[in-house]
């Protein structure tokens, strides 16, 4: 990791958006005191914060003058209908494969755009980037289609990034933060594992995933638990740790693996390694391997 100040994306209310009605019920004290738990970590040792509502607010007027807008952050949502560009969700991100390293999965790119029209302008949305690795290969792709990228949003960026993303791609940067981020970018719904979209997620090979179990998995390998403080920080365990008390209140018993699709479809099972568990494996017991 580099040298600090670390840029923190403020995004908890937009992922908590995404729980299930029960996942917002039982979470809700929890989603109340995790900002105040970050932005006070965050003072304490001189981050950047990056309001995710805001870095949204800020994009979406000018994204206006384009026709076609891919969302790679999944926690970005766009105006729907009127005359404006028409918004696509890509599902870009980079996973753990077989061996362990990462891959880069554009399976998420639309159908609609398999033929180029030269006159299309196209933007491309991100939450920030870090090393630029997964926009460069999102514009990569879309290159091979014909498409010609105009301009890249992002909440921050770091410098090598930016200069990485704009030398391979030729393709201009806006970030919502106008300083470049000198440290890592860590989003606040990565620290605490039953948000929608926590973590790295992992898809171990021979995986067994029957519809009541939620895939991919999370993984150890998230920037945030590369940083031992702030996974060890006791104001997000015990956040993190009262959220299987209070599914366990719920249900009556301890909860278990497959008792996290009641939080939401995008909430995952944490796994402290890229191996699959039964599904009857202790909650407590995986989130005390985890951290």
């Amino acid at each position: 990791m580099d040298c600090e100040p670390i840029s923190l994306i403020l995004d908890v209310q937009a992922a908590a958006s995404q729980l299930s009605p029960l996942g917002r019920e039982l979470l809700r004290d929890d989603l109340e005191a995790l900002p105040r738990i970050l932005l006070d970590l965050a003072s304490a040792r001189g981050w950047n914060v990056v309001d995710h509502e805001r870095f949204t607010a800020w994009a979406i007027p000018q994204l206006e003058k384009y026709d076609e807008v891919l969302v790679l952050d999944k926690l970005f949502v766009g105006p729907t209908g009127g005359d404006g560009p028409r918004y696509h969700r890509v599902a870009a991100h980079r996973r753990l494969g077989a061996a362990g390293q990462l891959v880069l999965d554009l399976s998420g790119l639309p159908d609609t755009l398999d033929a180029a029209d030269p006159g299309v302008r196209v933007a491309v949305v991100d939450d920030a980037m870090y090393s630029g690795g997964t926009l460069t290969g999102v514009l990569d792709r879309l290159a091979s289609y014909g498409f010609t990228v105009d301009r890249v949003f992002v909440s921050a960026a770091t410098e090598r990034a930016r200069q990485h993303l704009e030398r391979h791609s030729g393709v201009p940067v806006d970030a919502y933060f106008p300083e470049p981020v000198r440290g890592d970018v860590i989003h606040a719904h990565d620290v605490y594992p039953w948000l929608p979209h926590s973590g790295r997620r992992a898809e171990p090979p021979g995986t067994r995933v029957p519809a009541r179990r939620i895939s991919p998995l999370l993984h150890r390998n998230g920037a945030w638990l590369s940083d031992p403080e702030l996974a060890q920080a006791p104001a997000l365990r015990k956040v993190a740790a009262s959220a299987v008390d209070r599914l366990r209140d719920h249900l009556g018993r301890e909860p278990v693996a497959t008792d996290v699709a009641l939080l939401g479809t995008d909430v995952a099972v944490p796994l402290p390694s890229a191996a699959d568990v039964p599904d009857s494996t202790p909650l407590r017991q995986l989130l005390a391997a985890l951290l």
